[in-house]
């Protein structure tokens, strides 16, 4: 099971800065412990990536996944990663993890893109009608112009009853 903190509750700082730890004595007893199906081993590689692999992942994804799907991916990243490990032949356990990351975001993207048009079915149409257009703004102007001959209370009378209904 994934246990991280959520990623709004961490700080911008540790999100952008979330670089892959650098001890590579410790990754290589990982990486054995791994190997073997250590469970422990699983635990303490998410502890000690889950900030890292969240990072990518939101990075692939530029932020179009839910806090849910995040969570979710990683921990698909993690699990990739625990059923391929017997036959895991790399020492660079933080490149691993990121290509892995990559991959479930790309496939996560893929899977949730906008449905798209092709560009030859899209009609783009032109209700405007220029003419009709100026026949209205000309009519306007002359009911304007005769608005402005009337008193003041017909004319008002005559724009409630007409245009504040």
């Amino acid at each position: 099971m994934l246990h991280a903190t959520t990623w709004e509750s961490c700080p911008a700082e540790l999100l952008l800065s979330a670089a892959a730890p650098e001890d590579t004595g410790k990754d290589a007893r990982l990486l054995e412990q791994l190997k073997q199906q250590n469970r422990r081993g699983l635990e303490r590689v998410m502890k000690r990536y889950t900030a890292y692999v969240g990072t990518i992942l939101r990075n692939v994804t530029r932020g179009q996944t839910t806090q849910e799907d995040l969570e979710e991916l990683t921990a698909d990243v993690f699990l990739a990663l625990w059923h391929h490990a017997p036959e895991m032949r790399t020492e660079h356990l933080t490149g691993y993890l990121a290509s892995i990351a990559r991959s479930k975001g790309y496939n996560w993207l893929r899977k949730n893109r906008p449905e798209t048009m092709p560009i030859d079915d899209v009609v783009i149409s032109d209700d405007t009608d220029v003419s009709a257009q100026a026949e209205q703004a000309e009519l306007a102007g002359i009911v304007q112009e005769m608005l402005a001959q009337l008193p003041e209370q017909d004319r008002e009378l005559l724009l409630r009853f007409y245009f504040y209904r």
